[in-house]
Protein backbone atom coordinates (compact mmCIF):
# COMPACT_ATOMS: atom_id res chain seq x y z
CA UNK A 1 0.00 0.00 0.00
CA UNK A 2 2.73 2.59 0.81
CA UNK A 3 4.74 1.43 -2.53
CA UNK A 4 1.59 2.83 -4.42
CA UNK A 5 1.36 6.08 -2.43
CA UNK A 6 4.89 6.89 -2.62
CA UNK A 7 4.50 5.80 -6.87
CA UNK A 8 1.58 8.39 -6.80
CA UNK A 9 3.64 11.02 -5.58
CA UNK A 10 6.30 10.91 -7.04
CA UNK A 11 4.41 10.77 -10.24
CA UNK A 12 1.98 13.94 -9.82
CA UNK A 13 5.63 15.69 -9.12
CA UNK A 14 7.64 14.37 -12.15
CA UNK A 15 4.24 15.74 -14.09
CA UNK A 16 4.72 19.14 -11.95
CA UNK A 17 7.87 19.60 -13.22
CA UNK A 18 7.63 18.63 -16.78
CA UNK A 19 4.52 21.01 -16.70
CA UNK A 20 6.78 23.92 -15.13
CA UNK A 21 9.35 23.13 -18.08
CA UNK A 22 7.16 23.37 -20.92
CA UNK A 23 4.89 25.88 -22.17
CA UNK A 24 1.49 25.74 -22.03
CA UNK A 25 0.35 24.75 -25.43
CA UNK A 26 3.30 21.75 -25.30
CA UNK A 27 2.16 20.23 -22.02
CA UNK A 28 0.30 17.33 -23.23
CA UNK A 29 3.96 16.16 -25.48
CA UNK A 30 5.62 16.94 -22.42
CA UNK A 31 3.62 14.84 -20.33
CA UNK A 32 3.93 11.95 -23.13
CA UNK A 33 7.38 12.48 -23.27
CA UNK A 34 7.52 11.89 -19.51
CA UNK A 35 5.49 8.41 -20.12
CA UNK A 36 7.24 7.57 -22.86
CA UNK A 37 10.23 7.67 -20.63
CA UNK A 38 9.46 6.07 -17.99
CA UNK A 39 7.60 3.12 -19.69
CA UNK A 40 9.57 2.64 -22.97
CA UNK A 41 9.55 2.77 -26.50
CA UNK A 42 6.54 0.47 -26.90
CA UNK A 43 4.17 3.29 -25.71
CA UNK A 44 5.54 5.66 -28.09
CA UNK A 45 4.46 3.34 -31.21
CA UNK A 46 1.56 1.81 -29.37
CA UNK A 47 0.06 5.54 -28.90
CA UNK A 48 0.84 6.62 -32.86
CA UNK A 49 -0.67 3.34 -34.06
CA UNK A 50 -3.87 4.09 -31.86
CA UNK A 51 -4.03 7.62 -32.97
CA UNK A 52 -3.36 6.54 -36.50
CA UNK A 53 -6.63 4.16 -36.13
CA UNK A 54 -8.65 7.07 -34.33
CA UNK A 55 -7.91 9.40 -37.44
CA UNK A 56 -9.68 6.64 -39.96
CA UNK A 57 -12.88 6.88 -37.60
CA UNK A 58 -12.50 3.33 -36.31
CA UNK A 59 -14.33 2.64 -33.28
CA UNK A 60 -12.29 2.92 -29.89
CA UNK A 61 -14.15 -0.20 -29.37
CA UNK A 62 -12.19 -2.09 -32.45
CA UNK A 63 -8.91 -0.62 -32.01
CA UNK A 64 -9.40 -2.24 -28.29
CA UNK A 65 -10.08 -5.32 -29.69
CA UNK A 66 -7.49 -5.26 -32.43
CA UNK A 67 -4.83 -4.25 -29.54
CA UNK A 68 -6.15 -6.82 -27.34
CA UNK A 69 -5.84 -9.53 -29.19
CA UNK A 70 -2.25 -9.07 -30.55
CA UNK A 71 -1.07 -9.72 -26.90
Amino acid sequence: MLHGISWSLFWVVCVEYVNKLVREDWRVTGQSLLYAAYYGAGVIAGNFWTGYLSDTKMKVSEIFFIKCSHR
